[in-house]
């Protein structure tokens, strides 16, 4: 064990992050996506409308998709955490 860390030999400790503010950005991004696809149909089901799935597959695809990515992406990285905990 090193001075400081208090992590057993072999195990991976909390500060590691495996899979990098990429990795985290895709999987957050994807849940969001999928969470709002979910809340756009139980809206329709509420009203009573129908639900045609076409245009919602690409309108939970298309646009939210990058966005989230772009914003979990940044507010992942060491530069956003830099003004945050400045």
């Amino acid at each position: 064990m090193d001075g400081g860390d208090s992590t057993p030999e072999g195990e991976v400790s909390f500060d590691d992050d495996p899979i990098g503010p990429f990795g985290n950005a895709i999987l957050y991004s994807v849940s969001l996506s999928m969470l709002h696809f979910t809340l756009d149909v139980i809206v329709y089901s509420q009203y009573r409308e129908e639900i045609v799935m076409e245009p919602k597959y690409s309108r939970g695809r298309e646009p939210h998709l990058p966005i989230f990515l772009f914003l979990v992406y940044m507010l992942h990285t060491k530069t956003a955490t830099r003004f945050f905990l400045s």
